[in-house]
């Protein structure tokens, strides 16, 4: 009957994201009617719930009443990105019979996430978007541009990422809920290793607790462990895209996770500074796979970035940073219009100096360091910054998966 439940839960990820390419891969058929073009909004992470709440069912005959199950499932802030949280968690928060009258600190918390991921998003991961977007679509002209387009989207993949989790956990704080945190300041990880225990925690723990310990975890030898690796890491490069971009990405990092563990390279092992340049060079040479159109784009992008053409951003690029703030600084401050050529690369200085910051926001909440007189005025400066540039639509990055 699990068999059964899951198979059932699967049955619509697998056919709205995945049937087009099995068919056309693997069958080698070539037929765009096969396309499906309805897809449930946040399916990959109600899916991941449902199987959570089958498996610890099976498991110990955990249960949730109806009205608990349906908030469980469909639980609004986390629906489309996540964070997923684990069914027994969620039931501790969830009771329905709690008094009504707020929590004036969860309220505070919850404000100060969603000021800061309203930040994030607004002000640093869409300006990074629009570089990206650019240097995707210009970066034959030099290895500058190819360059810039992998830095840049390594950034605004984590400040999109990231601020929709402080968005989602922000929402959930004011309801009075608390999901598990998605991110750790993954960007300062000396290892692999590290970087997985603090990037899309949530889905991590999934694939450990729901595929890697069912199939033997590290409990049967060397060998079956590697594989139990490499399959988890498979699993999740496919659930991010049906492509075979994806796949190589999620493989590589399965690939680079068993050497860590074959030369017993771990985080405290290898001096801090190298380790996190090497690992954040690993990361942005992987996110060309997950961002790139297909293979053959991201080989051409690595060529390029080889070929030994080092020239200024085009144009299209530098202005594609360039906000209103900017534009009043060169215009009544009288700066230099050199300004605009060197911007993009102080733009993304400071978007990577930011993550090498000590204190991240779960931090930030949980020693109350908004409460302070710089605190304040700094979040009110950034609430009244992102307001201003908000003046179109915003996509998040993980709507897509």
């Amino acid at each position: 009957m699990l068999v059964i439940s899951i198979f059932f839960t699967l049955f619509p990820l697998l056919v709205c994201k995945y049937l087009h390419f099995f068919t056309s891969q693997i069958l080698r058929l070539h037929n765009d009617s096969i396309i499906c073009v309805f897809v449930p909004i946040g399916i990959s992470f109600f899916t991941f719930r449902q199987i959570m709440y089958l498996v610890d069912g099976y498991r110990d005959g955990f249960r949730l009443p109806f009205e608990k199950y349906v908030i469980y499932i469909i639980f609004f802030p986390c629906i489309t990105s996540g964070p997923i949280d684990i069914p027994h968690d969620f039931d501790a928060q969830c009771d329905l019979n709690k008094s009504i009258l707020p929590n004036w600190d969860d309220i505070a918390d919850g404000v100060v996430r969603l000021i800061i991921g309203y930040s994030k998003k607004l002000l640093i991961a869409d300006s990074l978007a629009k570089l990206v977007d650019v240097c995707y679509q210009e970066y034959t002209e030099s290895s500058t541009m190819a360059i810039v387009a992998m830095v840049a989207y390594t950034l605004q993949i984590y400040y999109d990422f990231s601020g929709y989790t402080d968005m989602a956990i922000g929402i959930s704080n004011i309801l009075g809920f608390h999901p598990m945190e998605n991110f750790d300041s993954p960007y300062q990880s000396r290892t692999v290793g590290e970087f997985w225990k603090k990037w899309h925690i949530s889905l991590t723990n999934f694939f450990s607790k729901y595929v890697y310990i069912p199939l033997g975890g590290n409990r049967c030898g060397k060998p079956r462990t590697y594989f139990n690796i490499l399959i988890i890491f498979f699993l999740s490069g496919l659930w991010h895209g049906a492509d075979w971009s994806f796949i190589i990405w999620g493989v590589a990092y399965g690939l680079i996770l068993v050497a860590e563990r074959i030369f017993k390279i771990k985080q405290d092992s290898i001096n801090p500074l190298l380790g996190r340049v090497i690992t954040f060079l690993i990361i942005n040479v992987l996110w060309v796979f997950f961002r790139a159109d297909n293979v053959n784009v991201a080989v051409s992008l690595f060529r390029q970035m080889a070929a030994n053409c080092f020239i200024p951003l085009s144009e299209a690029a530098q202005n594609s940073v360039i906000t209103p703030e900017i534009e009043f600084l060169v215009m009544k401050l009288h700066f230099s219009e050199s300004l605009y050529v060197i911007w993009p690369y102080i733009f993304l200085a400071i978007a990577f100096l930011i993550t090498q910051i000590r204190v991240n926001s779960r931090q930030i909440c949980e020693q109350k360091l908004y409460r302070t007189k710089w605190g304040v005025v700094m979040l009110s400066v950034a609430a009244l910054l992102s307001t201003l540039s908000f003046s179109e639509t915003s996509g998040f990055i993980y709507w897509n998966f």
